[in-house]
């Protein structure tokens, strides 16, 4: 629904391949962004919510393919409306990187405003991210709480002002390149 979600129409990651509307599919009740070589290109996709908050519930359900390639990764977070990183924080809840490739493992990185691009408190899943999960994300003022399959992985409180984002982000769905070539399609699906 393009009046709540914008497909990206830009660059891809740090420069990698392209972000383009026709990567992302809906059907079967599934939002399915799928990344392909198009034209000598690698073609990818995501695309951010239009509303924007600062703290809330968040809670979807997501699964991304095997990539022997580690060319892709997906990813479901929070960026902030300001567009200025990293001071205003950036809340990855669901990222699986470019590797492992057999994605027996994903990652939660909360990058703590005013800190660099790699000050952040992470937090390694030993699950297959090529199987669906449930994710959730409680942040409120002083807390960030991450869920998985109902399960509470990891709580992080604020000792600091600088730890966890206090201003509104957009939630955004991307799938994103690590490389420029990708050897075959690699999808990302997302139920709710």
């Amino acid at each position: 629904d393009t009046s709540i979600w914008s497909p990206y129409n830009s660059g891809g990651n740090a420069g990698h391949g392209l972000r383009r509307p026709s990567a992302i599919s809906v059907g079967n009740g599934l939002l399915t962004i799928t990344a392909r070589m198009e034209n000598g290109s690698l073609v990818s996709g995501g695309m951010s919510h239009r509303y924007s908050q600062a703290y809330g519930r968040y809670e979807f359900r997501v699964r991304t393919d095997v990539d022997p390639s580690e060319s892709m990764s997906g990813i479901v977070m929070t960026w902030p409306q300001s567009n200025v990183h990293p001071r205003d924080g950036e809340n990855n809840m669901y990222e699986t990187l470019g590797s492992p490739g057999d994605r027996h493992e994903f990652y939660t990185f909360i990058h703590k405003p005013f800190g660099s691009t790699s000050d952040q408190d992470y937090t390694v899943h030993s699950a297959n991210a090529s199987a669906w999960h449930t994710m959730a994300m409680e942040w409120r003022p002083g807390q960030m709480n991450i869920y998985r399959d109902g399960s509470l992985i990891k709580q992080i409180n604020e000792t600091s002002a600088d730890l966890i984002p206090d201003v509104a982000h957009f939630a955004t769905i991307q799938l994103d390149a690590w490389h420029d070539s990708l050897p075959g399609p690699v999808s990302m699906q997302v139920d709710y």
